[in-house]
């Protein structure tokens, strides 16, 4: 069954057919009702022939929703669904050939043809007004009008049926465009508010996007404006019955949208464009690149180009809503794990990241060191030329050993002008090297202005965190005593 809406829900679909079959056959029952308690005779083959119909109408209806699985209503074919819908038609018209007063036939005829003008597509709705017509002139001609009477009648009760679907279909259209894409539209800002992450955000939105557009492709493309490279991010596909959605696709994965001409200006005006079916949806940024929806639109029928325009505008909003919202709290999170002067780690990450290094330095078997580093001096430094010299030389203390320790390794401020290194994977003897190269690469970038003493401590793979930092901050103190500007190693205790 096809609705004029670009998306059909199974549970609207389960209703449309239930409820509209079951409004017409509740007028058989009443129409008999009235019809035995007449005091003219009965015409029981009319009324029989009615009946029958609607009996056969509704045996049918009841199996076709007993052998149907429940998310399978929409499916039901447009010619089925106009054969159960003309049957319990046809058998009111011959209930109302039964009646005193047969000439109430055109109102009849109308339901059937109002009822597939509000659920069917442009053909069924012709269909429908077509066999209305012809029952209006079979009643006509069954209740011997001849010549000028049955012309009159043909005309103005074919007419009427005519006009009136219509009407209802052109005036329900909109509505039920209405209705359902207001649906959509919540349901998508629904679960990008409910994603805490951006990928979250594509994984839970991006099956909704055809519920907004019209769609059976939609691929999102990141865009580096600094390289003037494009690559597929992200897509979700709908194929015979069969969805399909692939996130962080592999680099090279090529995409026929990312060499659409008018994405790049599309991203850097940071614009919607809708040319034709192509629509081009602006999302927001991640990280260095800007992101955007690309997907062909399907018209669908009483949708104008200003529909198409503002569908592709709700998409811009919601999803950049969402990536602002993802930004701001990742913003907020690297604040609090960061230190605000140097953009080092700070106190908590390093000791959230220590737990996790001994966990995993307990499992491997591998050695970890720890090593505490002291700026010497400084605080007469600090005295002498001011805090904002000092806080330069947190800032170049803070590059060097960012610039200079590997990428498993955590370089964190512990507070003042200590800073603390966590070195997975090294001993006693690599945690010295890269200390003394350090030390001899702040000396160098400072001219010999700056020196610090450090100490070294590596896990004994018995004692907690805390102690190990404490055996790291004995060694550092030792440094200091002997004479500052040097690397101290504090040993383990026997039997450790």
């Amino acid at each position: 069954m096809q609705f004029n809406v670009p998306a059909t829900r199974h549970d609207l679909a389960r209703e449309a057919v239930a409820t509209g079959f079951a409004s017409q056959l509740v007028c058989i029952p009443v129409l008999v009702s009235v019809l035995l308690q007449h005091d003219r005779p009965v015409r029981w083959w009319e009324l029989g022939a009615g009946a029958g119909l609607a009996v056969t109408s509704l045996a049918i209806l009841v199996a076709v929703i007993a052998t149907r699985p429940a998310s399978d209503y929409s499916s039901i074919s447009p010619e089925l669904s106009v054969a159960l819908t003309m049957m319990p038609l046809v058998g009111l018209c011959f209930v109302q050939l039964a009646s005193p007063h047969p000439d109430l036939y055109v109102p009849v005829v109308v339901i059937g043809a109002l009822y597939l003008a509000l659920i069917g597509d442009r053909g069924m709705r012709t269909t429908g007004a077509v066999i209305g017509v012809a029952l209006v002139a079979g009643c006509a001609w069954a209740s011997h009008d001849r010549g000028a009477a049955f012309a009159t009648t043909v005309l103005v009760g074919g007419g009427a049926v005519v006009a009136v679907a219509w009407m209802a279909s052109h005036a329900t259209r909109s509505i039920i465009m209405s209705l359902g894409s207001d649906e959509d539209r919540a349901r998508l800002s629904s679960a990008l508010a409910g994603a805490e992450s951006f990928a979250g955000g594509l994984e839970a939105a991006l099956p909704l996007v055809p519920g907004v557009l019209a769609t059976d492709r939609v691929v999102v493309v990141g865009r580096d404006a600094t390289q003037d490279s494009t690559r597929c991010m992200a897509w979700w596909e709908h194929t015979g019955g069969v969805e399909t959605l692939v996130l962080d696709p592999p680099v090279d994965e090529h995409a026929p949208e990312l060499t659409d001409p008018r994405l790049a200006p599309a991203l850097d005006a940071g614009e919607v464009v809708v040319d034709g079916d192509r629509c081009i949806v602006p999302i927001g940024y991640d990280g260095n690149l800007a992101l955007a929806l690309v997907l062909d639109h399907h018209a669908v029928p009483g949708e104008s180009p200003a529909a198409v325009r503002a569908a592709a505008d709700v998409l811009a909003t919601s999803f950049l809503r969402h990536s602002a919202r993802v930004a701001f709290v990742a913003g907020l999170r690297h604040e609090s794990r960061t230190d605000a002067l140097t953009g080092l780690a700070n106190r908590r990450t390093l000791t959230e990241r220590l737990a996790l290094e001994l966990a995993r330095a307990g499992r491997s078997g591998r050695p970890l060191a720890l090593a505490m580093v002291d700026l010497d001096h400084f605080k007469s430094s600090n005295d002498a030329h001011g805090h904002v010299a000092g806080d330069t030389v947190l800032r170049t203390v803070a590059a060097v050993l960012a610039s200079h320790v590997r990428a498993q390794d955590l370089a964190a401020r512990y507070g003042g002008e200590e800073f603390c290194l966590l070195l997975p994977e090294t001993g006693e003897r690599g945690a010295t090297a890269v200390l003394e190269s350090l030390r001899a690469a702040v000396a160098a970038t400072t001219e010999g202005a700056v020196t610090f003493s450090a100490g070294v401590a590596v896990w004994d793979r018995l004692e907690e965190g805390r102690d190990l930092v404490a055996r790291a901050d004995a060694a550092l103190y030792r440094a200091k005593q002997e004479g500052r500007d040097r690397v101290a190693v504090h040993e383990a205790a026997p039997g450790h």
